[in-house]
């Protein structure tokens, strides 16, 4: 008896896992999403009102990002100025795919899209696509936002009724 109510406390609580980890991982996509319009928004002054290179504009928007946003905007600007002669959008590219983000295909290539004219294009120009990049991204966030406490309490009940629900049928 002992080693089958452990065995159903272990299913119990793996179950119940799994739905916080699904939960969590909507609520890392906001988060994510939130940090990345204020990063833009900097970077958008950097470019606009600083006219410093875009290393550098890319390092100062990574210090009020959460650690992995943080992370694609350094590892960004580190590939720009490591000396291999990327161009500021094969910089962009690598530092998107390498970065441990919890974002969604579309969020991505919103991302993505924004890498083709960093650097490569006037300073308005620059501007311009960073404003409109954030201002996907905004409303992704908002979706993003109605879908996670739509679908986060979900899952996280689901996760504990399903265990339960396992349990009965294995008593």
């Amino acid at each position: 008896m002992p080693v089958k109510l452990v065995g159903a406390v272990l299913v119990l609580v793996a179950g119940a896992g799994l739905g916080w980890e699904m939960a969590g991982r909507l609520a890392c996509r906001v988060r994510q999403l939130r940090s990345l319009g204020v990063c833009l928004r900097v970077l958008e002054k950097e470019v606009a009102v600083g006219a410093v290179p875009l290393p550098v504009a890319l390092e100062r928007s990574a210090r009020v990002a959460e650690p992995a946003v943080a992370r694609l905007l350094g590892e960004a600007a580190a590939l720009l100025t490591d000396g291999s002669g990327r161009t500021a959008q094969e910089a962009w590219e690598e530092a998107v795919r390498r970065a441990p983000l919890c974002l969604l295909p579309g969020d991505l290539e919103v991302l993505r899209g924004l890498g083709v004219t960093l650097g490569s294009s006037g300073r308005a120009d620059q501007v311009k696509h960073i404003s409109l990049a954030r201002e996907q991204l905004a409303a992704r966030e908002q979706v993003a936002r109605d879908e996670e406490q739509r679908q986060g309490r979900l899952y996280r009940y689901l996760g504990v009724l399903v265990s339960m629900a396992l349990l009965l049928l294995l008593w």
